[in-house]
């Protein structure tokens, strides 16, 4: 889709992830396979994170992702300055961990737990910084959810888009569910993942005419 004109667009995105704690130095690893941070073996590390869902590590991959902050030496991962990395191999007898990114020694990473609170929250306060930057009421908008947001995460059916219609109000709205998505992540746009990207139209703010 390709919108031209003139308007105004007002992008946020939001997780449905939290961190695990803090992130951890990357200290030995081969292409995307981890085999060490912070001079132990990167199993131990996910275990421990992880907790009692380490005991089945295909249900483990499904709830826990690697958190990759966009400061390689950041070492908390702070809301929208990291980016969510599935969690594609794991292996307790060589301690290592294989994650859908290349990382390098001296890097850092942590790992964040997919939950229905947390979405939740991080949709709040995603529509409130929305609020906050509108400089017009909206016209219509477009909202991309990860498919592994929706009701299988809150067990309720458009959990998501009532939660935007209560705060922006009755606009028309269209969207699909999607693999990954593309939105904003600090400065710059990304490519994303267990996210819901919302893009606001509304009319552009009134011009200044110079004397």
């Amino acid at each position: 889709m390709l919108l031209g004109g003139d308007f105004e667009l007002n992008v946020g995105s939001s997780l449905a992830t939290s961190p695990l704690g803090p992130t951890h130095l990357v200290t030995s690893v081969r292409d995307n396979i981890i085999f060490e941070l912070d001079g132990r073996r990167a199993f131990d590390i996910f275990s421990a994170a992880a907790g009692p869902l380490a005991e089945n590590p295909r249900r483990a991959a499904a709830f826990i992702f690697a958190g990759i902050p966009i400061d390689a030496q950041s070492e908390r991962l702070e809301r929208g300055k990291f980016l969510v990395r599935n969690i594609i191999g794991l292996s307790p007898e060589r301690g290592a961990v294989a994650i859908a990114h290349r990382l390098k020694v001296g890097d850092r990473v942590g790992f964040v737990l997919r939950n229905a609170e947390s979405a939740r929250d991080d949709l709040k306060a995603t529509l409130a910084e929305m609020r906050q930057r509108a400089v017009s009421p909206a016209a219509f908008g477009l909202y991309f959810d990860c498919i592994s947001r929706g009701a299988g995460l809150n067990n309720i059916a458009d959990h998501d888009s009532a939660y935007i219609s209560r705060d922006i109000g009755a606009i028309p709205m269209a969207g699909f569910f999607t693999g990954f998505e593309i939105g904003p992540l600090g400065p710059s746009s990304a490519t994303l993942q267990y996210s819901g990207v919302l893009a606001l139209v509304s009319e552009p703010r009134p011009r200044q005419l110079l004397s």
